[in-house]
C-alpha cells in the first residue's frame, strides 16, 4: 500500500484532531522519498503548530517505513516513543503494513481494558436509518467508559506484577517491575462501528516509586514471553547510544554538504561503518574508533 493509502487512513484517525491548515502541513509532499519542496509555517501561539509538527514527523516516518516494506526489508518490530505511541493512526498504519510494534504512551491514554467496552449502536426508533457506531456510557457508567492506562495501572493485583531483568549495566543486571495486559485502544470510538484488535499494554513501576513511571503499547503475539516483551522496550535504550556513538565518535553531526543525496550517502556509509566495528572485540573497537 503506497502513500496515497496512508492519507486515507490518517484522514479520519490524525486529521480529525487537526483544522485544514494543520492537515495541509502534515500532507505536504506526500510520495516524496526525498525532502518535499519547502514550506513556511508562520504559526503564533495556541495554533496547534506542536501537534502539527508531531503529526508531520510520524507521517514522514511511515513514508520511509512503506518504502522499505515495498523494497521486500524485514518485518522487524517498529520502537518508538509516546511521541510516536500516542498517535492512533500511526500504530494502525505500522499494523496494516504487518510491521509489530512496541511503542511509549503516556499514562493519560485511554483503553478498554477487561470487564470494560462501549455500548453498542442505539436502537432505531422510528423511522430513518439505523445507528451503526459505537457510544461511550455517561460519567457514572464506568463499565461502559474506557480508563487511562495510569488508572488501570494502580488497580492491578500485586500478583499481577513480575521482576524482569533485560540487560546487564556497569555494575548489576537491570531490573525493574513489570506488568502487562490485553487492552483495546480507546481513540474516537464513537466514530467507529466495532471495536479494534486487542494488543498488549506493558506497564513499568519500579520498586521504590510512587506510580508506575512507563507505559507501552504493543502487537507483539499472543504467546510473547514478558521478558521477551520488556527486552524489546528497552531496546531504544541501545537504539539512542547507537545514535550517539554516530554523532561522537563516527562525525555523523559533522556532514557539511547541502544536497539530501549527499547526506544519504554519508549517513550510510557511517551505518555500515558503526556495524562493523560493532563485530569487533572490545579492545580493537577502541583502537578502531580513535583511528576515525
Amino acid at each position: 500500500m503506497g502513500t496515497e493509502s496512508t492519507l486515507r487512513l490518517t484522514a479520519t484517525e490524525v486529521f480529525a484532531d487537526l483544522n485544514a491548515a494543520q492537515s495541509a502541513v502534515v500532507a505536504h509532499g506526500a510520495g516524496n522519498i526525498g525532502p518535499a519542496p519547502p514550506l513556511l509555517v508562520n504559526a503564533g501561539a495556541g495554533t496547534g503548530k506542536t501537534l502539527t509538527m508531531a503529526s508531520r514527523v510520524a507521517r514522514l516516518v511511515l513514508a520511509q517505513l512503506e518504502h522499505l516494506v515495498e523494497q521486500g526489508a524485514p518485518k522487524h518490530c517498529v520502537l518508538g516513543d509516546a511521541g510516536y505511541g500516542v498517535e492512533t493512526a500511526f500504530r494502525l498504519r505500522l499494523t496494516a503494513l504487518g510491521l509489530p510494534y512496541v511503542l511509549g504512551i503516556t499514562g493519560q491514554v485511554t483503553v478498554w481494558p477487561p470487564g470494560r467496552e462501549p455500548l453498542p449502536p442505539k436502537p432505531r426508533q422510528g423511522p430513518g436509518r439505523q445507528a451503526t457506531r459505537l457510544r461511550r456510557g455517561q460519567a457514572a457508567d464506568e463499565q461502559h467508559r474506557p480508563q487511562s492506562v495510569k488508572a488501570l495501572a494502580l488497580e492491578l493485583s500485586p500478583l499481577q506484577w513480575y521482576r524482569v531483568s533485560w540487560r546487564e549495566g556497569t555494575n548489576q543486571s537491570l531490573r525493574s517491575r513489570f506488568a502487562r495486559v490485553r487492552v483495546r485502544a480507546a481513540h474516537r470510538d464513537s466514530q467507529r462501528e466495532e471495536l479494534r484488535a486487542q494488543e498488549w499494554l506493558l506497564i513499568e513501576w519500579p520498586d521504590g516509586e510512587p506510580e508506575p513511571s512507563k507505559y507501552w503499547l504493543s502487537t507483539l503475539g499472543e504467546d510473547t514471553p514478558i521478558e521477551r516483551m520488556v527486552y524489546e522496550a528497552k531496546m531504544r535504550w541501545r537504539i539512542e547510544r547507537d545514535y550517539q556513538d554516530l554523532k561522537q565518535d563516527l562525525g555523523l553531526g559533522h556532514y557539511e554538504g547541502r544536497g539530501w543525496r549527499g547526506l544519504h550517502h554519508h549517513a550510510s556509509h557511517l551505518a555500515q561503518h558503526a556495524a562493523q566495528v560493532s563485530l569487533l572485540p572490545t579492545h580493537k573497537r577502541k583502537a578502531s574508533l580513535m583511528t576515525q
